[in-house]
């Protein structure tokens, strides 16, 4: 599946087709503006599939395992999603802008919460440059919330599935659950 979408946008998210959604979105912005912002933003959408491609393969991991399936399920429902943030029916491909930056930002919480993971990183994340252009896009605060989103749901899950789990990696002193047993008991008496 993972390969039809990747084939799917290196044919439909290109600079041009990009270019013409968003001057057909504000008919304000001049050609070269949307034509720059195309140039940033096309390859921003065309490596979600590696990002997510990415993201599937982290759950197979033995560091990760049900804690990272757990948190990427969160992100392929969001990103399959037709009426998200920004519907694709709307704008096909400025609809998969908050898509791809989720996304993104979800592989870059995963390396974060999760150092011991050994899958490859298999892509090439976006650079900082195209980070910033997609943030300035999106709504106001939005790209903020995505990062946040993401970095709880990975702190979530490492926490929830880090005990009696040989896949969390629980080795890794930085999973290891303190059970407050002490506190418990002293609420039944």
């Amino acid at each position: 599946m993972i390969t039809l979408l990747s084939d799917a946008l290196s044919q439909a998210a290109t600079e041009d087709a990009l270019a013409a959604e968003l001057s057909g979105l504000d008919p304000g912005l001049s050609e070269p503006a949307a034509r720059a912002l195309a140039d940033v933003l096309a390859p921003f959408l065309r490596t979600l599939p590696d990002a997510l491609a990415w993201a599937v393969a982290a759950a197979r991991d033995p560091h990760g395992g049900r804690a990272l399936a757990f948190a990427t399920g969160s992100v392929l429902h969001y990103v399959i999603d037709d009426d998200d943030l920004l519907p694709e029916s709307t704008a096909p491909l400025v609809g998969l802008v908050d898509d791809a930056y989720l996304t993104h930002a979800y592989v870059a919480a995963v390396h974060r919460a999760f150092p011991g993971l050994t899958t490859p990183l298999g892509y090439e994340p976006p650079d900082q440059r195209a980070f910033d252009v997609a943030a300035a896009l999106l709504p106001a605060g939005v790209a903020e919330s995505l990062v946040r989103t993401c970095t709880s749901t990975t702190e979530i899950a490492r926490a929830l599935f880090a005990a009696g789990s040989q896949d969390a990696g629980i080795d890794d002193p930085l999973v290891q659950l303190d059970l407050r047993l002490a506190d418990a008991a002293q609420l039944v008496g």
